[in-house]
């Protein structure tokens, strides 16, 4: 009997030692599962706060060229304003002078055509503006960019938001500035 109650406690510790290690192996293959869950958990959480952040970046730097944009754009209407003016004087003082030289000499419509030959072949900004001109009865004159419209009533001329462009011509000429 000794042999066998030898044996009996061999077989019991033999049991719970294994039983020992099983539940170790378990409580480790959990606890491990739990960690690997938060990191992925983690993981997700610091993508999605990364992928917020850089949004946030992306829309701050897209309105900031936005701004920029817009300011630019402004710029540029200014400055094509100001040429647009200072063209506009100076077709007017070529127009006058070309009048008062020549009012006294030759007949109204030899005038007018030399105005036109002066102003039609004038440019500027590398042949992107040019000189157009109508009368009050809304005639075109002068225009380099389109010559078949001179000769041509330009009064029901309608832009692509259906504005009339001779009316607001003649609007701005009404204008306390007249400009």
């Amino acid at each position: 009997m000794p042999d066998s109650s030898r044996r009996l406690t061999n077989i019991l510790w033999m049991t719970m030692i294994l039983l020992c290690i099983i539940i170790v192996c378990l409580m480790v293959y959990l606890w491990t599962e739990k960690e690997i869950q938060n990191t992925r958990s983690q993981i997700q959480n610091m993508r999605a706060s990364y992928l917020s952040s850089q949004k946030q970046i992306i829309k701050t730097q897209v309105k900031q060229v936005i701004d920029y944009i817009r300011h630019e754009r402004s710029l540029a209407e200014k400055r094509v304003r100001q040429t647009v003016k200072s063209r506009t004087y100076e077709a007017y003082e070529t127009a006058l002078h070309i009048y008062k030289q020549n009012k006294d000499d030759k007949p109204l419509i030899e005038i007018k055509k030399m105005v036109h030959d002066a102003l039609y072949s004038c440019s500027w900004d590398d042949g992107i503006g040019y000189y157009f001109a109508e009368d009050m009865q809304g005639t075109e004159l002068i225009n380099r960019n389109n010559p078949e419209l001179e000769g041509t009533n330009l009064t029901s001329l309608q832009d692509s938001k259906g504005t009339y462009i001779m009316k607001e011509i003649y609007g701005a000429l009404k204008s306390p500035d007249k400009e």
